[in-house]
């Protein structure tokens, strides 16, 4: 294999963004003299210029037609433009039309496999057409993650969920982990008590209809109700439609007075703001990794994520977990957190060691050896 067609058309912020820059970057460093080509909007073509050998710079709006014409069009026609060997995909899509050349897909988004990010999606719709539109999105994905030659995912539970809800094999998926962000691991985990100030909970994340912001918001209330000095820290954009009512939200509860929103943070900030925590939490119902868990995890903090199967695969023992739903739960766990200096820092050092086990380099070197299987078939 000495050349690559990378899709990330689609691609402009949040976890597929990190996975982007920092799986390409890991993968041009273990492999220098692969010939990588990227497809990608203008922004992130910028931002990669030192890690690949070549940038097609892609605005596809909000046109379904132009969507559909580079993937059933301009996408086939630029890989051959490049001579690549193999088309890599990050954006969960491969063109309905079958290629001619093998094609490594990575799916990212666990929502199109899970029932509750289902339910969560549709409700969340405002009108038929919005729901008709995710449906489309959901054949879409199904049709492509058939139609690759190679598969990968970030976990275990995302590829047995596929597995079961297509015609792809559960040995063809091969699971990547991807790495801790865009953070790097503390080298020990520091004691010192705390002084009077308030004790900051953070949820460090994009928003999302599985992000649980309620059961968070009923926890804090309770916790303030019990007399503990809190603040709750957040990062997301105030005028993001979902946004509003995820404030809304916190506004009808109670505890907009407990929040610390500081926006959207650039990724050299991110590390700083890990360190200004006391506690992560993580309600999540649905992720197909979870990147804030590890980041926060290898920032030395106790984590506390909601009970569900990806979110244990990933944080392991490390992390405390409470029913998903169940802000009474959540609250008397972190009122003992909060209390409890000692139980913080014993899962903030098994957080620290759990991290060590997510690394770009690794997911590099994996997805290098799952696009030369992918190069090495003939799909003609």
């Amino acid at each position: 294999m000495k050349s690559i067609f990378i899709n990330a058309v689609s691609i402009r912020e949040g976890g597929p963004r990190t996975v982007l820059v920092k799986l390409l970057t890991a993968m041009h460093q273990e492999r220098p003299d692969l010939q990588m080509c990227l497809a990608a909007p203008p922004a992130i073509c910028e931002e990669l210029e030192d890690a690949v050998t070549a940038c097609w710079p892609v605005d596809l709006g909000q046109s379904p037609f132009t969507v559909t014409k580079w993937y059933e069009i301009d996408l086939a026609r630029t890989a051959r433009r490049y001579d690549a060997d193999v088309v890599f995909s990050l954006t969960n899509y491969l063109p309905n039309r079958r290629l001619t050349l093998p094609t490594l897909l990575l799916e990212q988004h666990a929502g199109h496999f899970s029932p509750t990010f289902d339910r969560l999606t549709r409700e969340a719709a405002s009108s038929t057409l919005g729901r008709a539109a995710w449906r489309y999105r959901c054949g879409w994905v199904r049709r492509s993650v058939e139609a690759a030659t190679v598969l990968t995912v970030q976990t275990a539970v995302l590829a047995d969920a596929i597995a079961a809800l297509t015609r792809v094999p559960r040995d063809r998926i091969r699971v990547i982990p991807h790495g801790p962000g865009w953070v790097e691991n503390r080298a020990e985990i520091a004691r010192a008590g705390r002084s009077a100030r308030p004790l900051r909970l953070g949820y460090i994340t994009k928003l999302g209809v599985q992000k649980n912001f309620e059961t968070l918001f009923r926890a804090v209330k309770r916790l303030s109700e019990w007399g503990t000095n809190i603040r709750l820290v957040l990062t997301l954009d105030p005028k993001d439609s979902l946004a509003i009512r995820v404030f809304g939200q916190a506004e009808a509860t109670g505890i907009t007075h407990l929040i610390e929103n500081r926006r959207e943070v650039e990724s050299h900030a991110i590390a700083g703001l890990y360190d200004s925590l006391d506690i992560f939490v993580f309600p999540s119902l649905c992720e197909s990794f979870g990147i804030p868990m590890v980041e926060a995890m290898a920032r030395g903090l106790c984590v506390v994520i909601a009970d569900t199967p990806e979110n244990r695969e990933v944080a392991g023992a490390a992390a405390l977990a409470f029913p998903a739903l169940d802000a009474d739960e959540l609250a008397t766990m972190l009122r003992r957190l909060c209390d409890d200096e000692e139980l913080r820092r014993k899962h903030a050092c098994m957080g620290l060691q759990r991290a060590g086990d997510f690394s770009w380099a690794k997911a590099a070197k994996g997805t290098l050896a799952a696009l030369e299987a992918a190069a090495a078939r003939n799909v003609s």
